[in-house]
């Protein structure tokens, strides 16, 4: 998968980091930026841990979830990481695909049970 990237590492608010999950208001709190910046941290971390550096990631059908989905990819790709891309999905997707694809991590880019 390559995605052109116009994306900076940036400091981000840590408080969008939460105990199992990231959680913000778009483009306030999360940003294409945050997301790219997300993506190279979190694809840094399994790339150390794990030796196939294999991520599944996909996305809800929010507005704003195709352009944090791209910029996420874009650093978990930069970070080394391999990603498998399972596009747009219901959140059991990606666990399915983590199991069936036999990758190292999941993640999954929804607005959770906000409303769109």
């Amino acid at each position: 998968m390559e995605l052109e990237n116009n994306f900076i590492l940036e400091r981000f608010n840590p408080d969008v980091l939460r105990e199992y999950d990231i959680r913000g208001i778009v483009n306030k709190d999360l940003t294409a930026n945050t997301a790219y910046s997300i993506g190279r941290t979190f694809g840094h971390i399994v790339c150390s841990k794990f030796s196939e550096k294999k991520i599944a990631i996909g996305y809800d059908g929010r507005l704003t979830s195709p352009s944090l989905y791209d910029a996420l990819c874009a650093g978990l790709l930069e970070s080394g990481a391999n990603v498998f891309s399972i596009g747009l999905c219901p959140t059991p997707m990606a666990y399915f695909a983590h199991y069936h694809l036999k990758t190292d991590a999941a993640v999954m880019v929804t607005g959770s049970h906000n409303p769109p």
